[in-house]
């Protein structure tokens, strides 16, 4: 009997592919608007019903969430998979906040990605933040899902700082506090500060097992912070603007920075060694959102020196894609001009 081997997929099918990713975006969307997977598990008929849809039409979404790995089905009966799972609302690294943020809020900011590439003198990146501060539900949206992409990141990120046991803790840009949380819940001795935007520091709580140890300010990055602490977290904020904007949160950080403290920046760092170009699609991202950008590691080495600040050691993250940047300012000056 002759056996044939399954053709590999060619370069045009792989591009193919690439270039109909957005499919995937808006099932996800889909899936999460119409409320289908918080059915399950159900037979097609059942969850036609649940969410109003004609039945040969949720048999059409199932098959596509099945095609992603998002559904199973044993018989008549469908059931989410474990990946599936990720995107109900009470699972606890749930990224339902994502799907509609991938799929709604960022899909239309990479239409203009050629523009901004060009250097368009009429092109602006959008003011991000300033626009979530304008509607309340996208901005609580917003920061369950970077608490969940949080939680699942820097779950274990004290166990990389062993050093840290005492004194106080700034973690400037936190969101909602996630790391902080976990920061001051695995070290009883730490005090906690988390710097945020006002409208995000009133989303913010202390937990009652933080009372008395956990402060929330709220403040503005580029302005004097007026806190004084013997390590500053920014995690992933460097990464969201270009150089000149990423220095002066550096050199407020290093105002607020006790003698001999340490300041630790949490970002991806861009490959360098051929053939890895890992992060540059993320970079793209970060332009048309933000007008920010990642970095490599020498990029962000010049960054630091220009701030007064000397990157004294670099850990990766495992499991994960960023890295702790551990960085000093004993003996050093800015290079920059001050800030008002």
């Amino acid at each position: 009997m002759c056996e044939l081997r399954r053709p590999s997929r060619s370069e045009l099918q792989a591009l193919s592919g690439d270039m109909v990713g957005f499919w995937r975006t808006q099932t996800l969307l889909a899936a999460v608007e119409l409320g289908l997977l918080h059915g399950l598990p159900g037979t097609t008929e059942q969850l036609a019903e649940r969410c109003k849809l004609p039945v040969d039409w949720c048999a059409r979404l199932l098959r596509a969430l099945g095609e992603l790995g998002l559904v199973s089905r044993q018989g008549t009966l469908w059931r989410t998979t474990e990946r599936g799972a990720l995107l109900h609302p009470e699972h606890p690294l749930s990224l339902q906040e994502a799907a509609s943020h991938w799929g709604r809020d960022c899909s239309r900011l990479w239409e203009a990605l050629p523009t901004a590439l060009r250097g368009d003198a009429n092109w602006k990146p959008p003011s991000f933040f300033e626009q979530l501060a304008k509607e309340e539900a996208r901005l609580e949206s917003y920061h369950r899902m970077m608490a969940s992409y949080a939680r699942h990141d820097y779950g274990a990120l004290a166990e990389h700082l062993p050093h840290l046991t005492s004194g106080t803790v700034l973690d400037a840009g936190g969101g909602t506090g996630t790391l902080l949380h976990e920061l001051l819940h695995r070290r009883p001795e730490l005090q906690g500060v988390l710097l945020e935007r006002p409208e995000v520091a009133r989303l913010a709580t202390v937990p009652p097992s933080l009372s008395g140890r956990l402060q929330l300010r709220a403040g503005d990055l580029f302005q004097p912070w007026g806190v004084q602490a013997e390590a500053i977290f920014l995690t992933r904020v460097l990464h969201d603007w270009e150089d000149e904007e990423a220095l002066r949160i550096l050199i407020r950080a290093r105002e607020s920075l006790q003698p001999g403290g340490r300041l630790y920046a949490v970002e991806l760092l861009l490959g360098t060694a051929e053939p890895d170009m890992s992060g540059g699609l993320l970079d793209l991202h970060m332009l048309v959102s933000t007008g920010g950008r990642e970095r490599t590691e020498a990029q962000f080495h010049a960054l630091f020196e220009r701030a007064g600040l000397r990157l004294i050691e670099r850990q990766s993250i495992p499991g994960g894609i960023h890295s702790i940047l551990t960085v000093t300012r004993d003996g050093l000056t800015p290079a920059s001009s001050s800030l008002p």
